[in-house]
């Protein structure tokens, strides 16, 4: 299943794609509206979001760090995925890897 067709983009930063995909939205406003407290909610979403848009940007330097490439972060419900291509060798995989936390 390719997750990228069911996403849009936001923004592009230091040559990667940042893209949300539909189902992160719906779970984003059924978190908003089930809430007692929209505010709070939105904050603590918010920070989620960058929270974890950092440690995909991790993994994607790692990547880059070692002679790989990446081109895509998506953000979705579970969290996010960066499409980083390291060179298939234990040192490279591993510096990518380790790099996102």
């Amino acid at each position: 299943m390719d997750f990228l067709n069911g996403s849009f983009k936001v923004g592009r930063l230091f040559g990667i794609d940042i893209r949300v995909h539909v189902l992160f939205v719906i779970w984003i406003a059924f978190r908003l509206f089930q809430s007692g407290n929209m505010q709070f909610t939105a904050m603590f979403l918010g920070m989620l979001f960058g929270i974890v848009l950092l440690h995909e940007f991790g993994h994607c330097f790692g990547a880059r760090l070692v002679g790989g490439d990446a081109q895509n972060i998506l953000m979705w419900p579970l969290g996010g995925l960066a499409y980083a291509y390291a060179p298939m060798r234990p040192w490279p995989q591993f510096v990518t890897v380790a790099a996102g936390p």
